[in-house]
């Protein structure tokens, strides 16, 4: 049996690409990255309201730790480059006050079989930077620089644990003896998102 919406259904495909916005400083200065080859432009919706060029940074389609932030696994993600030099540790440290507090939001937009894009960006995860850091490895000319970027995915502050609202072990640890969110696993099994 099929229905009359049935003919409209396009499947999702196995081609994406993702999309990085770090809504920092003024909207004209925003970040903007794409792991897709050689930049893509965007037309502006409601989260990046005036759109723009997001830039290749080369960063691979496989993070699995995007799959925990969006399904509220993870209450904080880093994203982190190796190899920068020291002009992007100075910028790094001129920027940390605007940086640190900014929203974060990633997405994807799938790709059709001439790996052109189906539709908008479908943002999944929305977050709040905290200030950006540093980590040198080895000394002298072989040193290895690494800048990260720490994204907190729940309203909390950062340096106080998170709360697992409607979780029996969330509520176990505000009332021990209370069962009353025992069931609440079984009434969202099956509700979890897939990252590609």
């Amino acid at each position: 049996m099929t229905y009359e919406s049935d003919t409209g259904f396009v499947p999702d495909t196995r081609d994406f690409v993702i999309f990085f916005l770090l809504k920092a400083g003024e909207a004209a200065d925003w970040v903007r990255l794409t792991s897709a080859e050689g930049g893509f432009p965007v037309p502006a919706d409601a989260i990046d309201t005036l759109g723009g060029r997001y830039d290749c940074l080369g960063f691979p389609n496989v993070m699995p730790v995007l799959s925990g932030a969006i399904n509220g696994a993870y209450d904080e993600i880093e994203f982190s480059l190796s190899g920068v030099d020291l002009t992007a540790i100075r910028m790094l440290t001129t920027d940390r006050a605007i940086v640190n507090g900014a929203q974060v939001y990633v997405g994807i937009v799938d790709l059709d079989s001439a790996l052109q894009p189906v539709g908008s960006i479908d943002w999944l995860l929305e977050g709040t930077a905290a200030a950006p850091r540093w980590e040198r490895q080895g000394q002298g000319e072989g040193a290895l620089f690494t800048i990260s970027l720490p994204v907190s995915t729940a309203l909390y502050e950062r340096n106080q644990s998170a709360i697992a609202f409607l979780t029996p072990q969330g509520q176990r640890a505000r009332s021990p003896d209370d069962a009353f969110c025992d069931m609440v696993p079984k009434m969202v099994a099956g509700m979890v998102v897939d990252w590609p």
